[in-house]
């Protein structure tokens, strides 16, 4: 190999280096779904908190936990139990409740679709709602992480 051939070979190989880490990375951005359930969903209510793209899974945990115990509408004792339950890189999660205060229709769902998710998290919270609830259900939230 001539000495230009080899320095146009050292050339573009520092330069794919170089571009490679200096280019933003989202292959390891992470997804965290926190949850607060207490015995009694119908009377003390639920909580949870999501995160995404985070470049750590301690991170993500962390904003979940912090996003789960600051939800409104929950009461003290119920943010308290907020753990992270589940991590959702690159799927989608999806959240179904029964909009009436003091009843226990609650589900969530984790899947490779949006729709995918929210069939199951409904049917989860028809699961739990009782018979005589089982039709107000509604999906309260559906998000999904894309970030490559």
């Amino acid at each position: 190999m001539s000495d230009r051939r080899l320095a146009n070979t050292i050339t573009a190989s520092m330069f794919l280096l170089a571009t490679t880490v200096l280019l933003p990375s989202t292959a390891g951005a992470m997804a965290s779904f926190a949850l607060g359930i207490p015995d009694d969903v119908a009377h003390h209510g639920l909580a949870y908190g999501t995160a995404w793209n985070h470049s750590s899974r301690e991170s993500a945990d962390a904003d979940a936990l912090s996003s789960c115990r600051g939800f409104t509408g929950a009461p003290d004792d119920t943010r308290a139990l907020c753990k992270v339950v589940a991590h959702f890189d690159h799927q989608c999660l999806a959240i179904s409740m029964d909009p009436k205060a003091g009843t226990p229709g609650y589900g969530w769902a984790i899947a490779d679709t949006e729709s995918a998710a929210s069939e199951q998290a409904l049917q989860h919270c028809q699961d739990t709602a009782g018979a005589d609830r089982t039709a107000y259900c509604e999906s309260s939230e559906a998000e999904c992480d894309t970030t490559p």
